[in-house]
């Protein structure tokens, strides 16, 4: 798309959001007397303009997609897999706004095999789906913008369950069902951890905000209950699923911040936070990772703190060697 018909689209969508919104304003001068009347005149406007910000969101994806030559670039990253380009599909994307775009993308769909002809389609599904690779560049999942995949699991996190999420995202004009949120939700939680994982395996020896500060790193256990499915007996007589067990877990968290010279948090560092699920190993390498990233090697002091538990001081000399930072820094407290 060039950049004279882009702009274009922006300045129409600009003309219809200038034309409704004034004619919301007008009515709402004579609806708005009431406090429903006023309700109903505000939601009215905020709709306006959420269905502007998608429009807008619409045109720069779809002048994305129409760059084939940058199309094919991330069609050639899945060459030499099973896959095989069958050309462009129809898709509609959704965004932060709640709207739907329907756009044009590149489908790759899986290659069919000798023993897979004759299959029903509910059959062959199982062994895999099809990708839209400039959609996957984009960070484009399960149809829906990176924005929107974020803000689900934000709430879904804020909230006390994923039924109160989907309710709360649909009072913002976000409509989607609760499986459609969990699964948003553990998508970004995956792509999450790669990305954190892949952050710390870089690490900054020395150029991270830390360096040169006076350092704490505490490391604790704690107990949590875990949702585990039964997969095997008989289903209860008047249930239709077998129920699950709640078995205890021990999750392992990881705090590291700044002090003062009078052992008070520096505030203008903020605080780093993370834990898992993992053992003893998985949470002293997350430490590790986190402490190399922040530029600890070249802090001016390290305070690792923590209880009693031998599985944290059994692994100080560990982190100590892990960190790459002068023994004579690092200073344990019980």
């Amino acid at each position: 798309m060039r950049q004279e018909e882009l702009i274009s689209q922006v300045e129409s969508r600009v003309n219809d959001l200038d034309s409704q919104i004034k004619k919301a304003a007008i009515q709402g001068v004579a609806r708005g007397r009431s406090a429903k009347g006023l309700y109903d005149v505000e939601q009215e406007i905020v709709g306006i303009c959420r269905g502007f910000a998608g429009s807008i969101t619409g045109i720069v994806l779809a002048a994305i997609l129409e760059d084939q030559e940058w199309a094919n670039e991330k069609v050639d990253l899945f060459k030499g897999t099973n896959l095989r380009c069958i050309g462009k599909r129809p898709v509609v994307v959704v965004t932060l706004s709640g709207i739907e775009i329907p756009v044009e993308a590149t489908y790759l769909a899986p290659k069919k095999s000798k023993k897979s002809m004759g299959r029903s389609k509910k059959r062959s599904r199982r062994h895999g789906t099809g990708v839209f690779p400039a959609l996957t560049a984009l960070g484009i999942s399960y149809k829906c913008t990176p924005a929107l995949v974020s803000e689900t699991a934000r709430q879904v996190v804020e909230s006390c369950s994923v039924d109160e999420a989907q309710k709360s995202l649909a009072r913002r004009g976000i409509v989607m069902g609760v499986k459609k949120v969990w699964t948003l939700s553990k998508a970004f939680a995956t792509d999450a951890l790669a990305a954190t994982k892949r952050l710390l395996a870089g690490g900054a020896d020395g150029d991270g905000e830390f360096a040169g500060q006076r350092v704490v790193a505490c490391v604790d256990g704690g107990r949590i209950r875990t949702r585990k499915p039964r997969r095997r007996g008989p289903i209860p007589k008047g249930k239709k699923r077998r129920g699950y067990n709640t078995p205890w877990r021990e999750p392992k968290v990881l705090i590291i911040y700044v002090i003062d010279e009078e052992g008070r948090r520096d505030k203008r560092f903020m605080p780093v936070i993370d834990g898992t699920l993992g053992d003893a190993d998985c949470v002293i390498a997350l430490l590790v990772g986190y402490l190399r990233l922040l530029g600890v090697p070249q802090a001016a002091k390290l305070v690792i703190s923590g209880d009693g538990a031998k599985w944290i001081w059994n692994r100080v000399g560990d982190i100590v060697k892990g960190v790459g930072i002068d023994k004579k820094k690092v200073f344990a407290i019980v």
